[in-house]
């Protein structure tokens, strides 16, 4: 195994797989929890058979995610639910190999922050942070135990079309993607809306909003679609 991927992930593994807990029959993926991690919490909130892992390389974010010290937006994770229902992967997600990458911690709105140089936003600090592509996480993951993954969000700051490509094709063991459409001209590089709706497409999923986030579903589990419900909170 790759030394950065294993620092990222031997946390998580039990016996070289993701463990998840006996309890829990249920997986959805949070990618760019913010300092707050609304989705996680939203979805969580009332479940008893679900868990969630968070991917998350700020380490400013990372901390007040674990700690709460002031409740800013209405929706905040319960701190109880770390490490119980809730795993939170100190990484950022790339389609390229693992490695050591800089990331751009902003100032006013840590939710702003990215791999990628912003050009609206002021700076907090410049830091170093591990980055592997998802399927390095998908390849450790238990599919005999949990064939699909119910939900992945992305909300990564000009990096949502990098995290879909570094998910190979583990794209088709997803039920639901929902990514941030665009960041307009915020980052350097701006990333191509229509070539990442399509490429998604192409992937077998359908697009049933596209907005400031775009939804979709995989027709492969189209028949799931009235037992699964799509559940996503909008976040400003």
């Amino acid at each position: 195994m790759n030394k950065i991927v294993k620092n990222v992930l031997e946390k998580y593994l039990v016996d070289g797989k993701i463990n998840i807990p006996p309890k829990y029959t249920r997986v959805k993926i949070d990618v760019g929890t913010s300092i707050n991690a609304p989705n996680s919490e939203n979805w969580l909130d009332g479940e008893n058979d679900l868990c969630v892992f968070g991917f998350e390389p700020n380490p400013f974010n990372v901390e007040y995610v674990k700690t709460c010290p002031k409740k800013i937006w209405p929706v905040h994770l319960n701190t109880n639910r770390i490490d119980d229902t809730f795993f939170l992967v100190e990484t950022a997600l790339t389609d390229k190999e693992p490695q050591m990458m800089k990331f751009y911690c902003t100032a006013e709105d840590s939710g702003c922050s990215s791999l990628y140089k912003p050009k609206r936003f002021a700076l907090r600090d410049e830091v170093e942070v591990p980055s592997i592509q998802l399927k390095h996480f998908f390849e450790l993951f238990p599919w005999d135990r949990i064939p699909y993954i119910e939900h992945l969000k992305i909300d990564a700051q000009n990096s949502d079309f990098d995290i879909i490509k570094g998910a190979g094709d583990y794209l088709k063991n997803v039920m639901f993607i929902s990514v941030e459409c665009t960041t307009d001209t915020q980052y350097e590089n701006p990333l191509i809306p229509s070539n990442m709706k399509k490429y998604i497409e192409d992937q077998g999923f359908h697009c049933f909003n596209w907005k400031s986030n775009g939804n979709f579903y995989n027709m492969k589990f189209e028949h799931l679609l009235d037992k699964i419900p799509f559940v996503f909170l909008e976040v400003d």
